[in-house]
């Protein structure tokens, strides 16, 4: 099971995204988290490994959180910024109940 979420000018800029439901989804049945468990304004870490290329593989800190005001849902990976571009995709996977982020070019 995997799921995608495509780099954006605002990710990079602004270290918001949204975080879709297809990602939601994957972490909450693979067990890492429950979107629906965190209140507003709530936030929880997530250690994870994020590849970039074929060749380079870097610890990286995910951050899952209830947006205040509305309560959006957002994730922001450390890095990425650092790596990614937009139109870049993150790949996400769940393998031994370790987070696993693909950045694909």
């Amino acid at each position: 099971m995997k799921a995608i979420i495509n780099i954006t000018d605002t990710m990079l800029n602004k270290s918001i995204c949204d975080c879709n439901k297809d990602v939601r989804e994957l972490l909450s049945t693979k067990g890492i988290i429950d979107y629906n468990d965190l209140e507003v304004g709530e936030k929880e870490k997530i250690d994870a490994r994020l590849k970039i290329d074929n060749n380079k593989t870097l610890d990286c800190v995910v951050s899952c959180y209830r947006a205040k005001g509305r309560g959006d849902k957002r994730i922001w990976i450390t890095k990425v910024r650092g790596h990614g571009e937009v139109g870049n995709k993150l790949v996400f996977q769940v393998r031994n109940k370790k987070l696993h982020i693909q950045l694909t070019k």
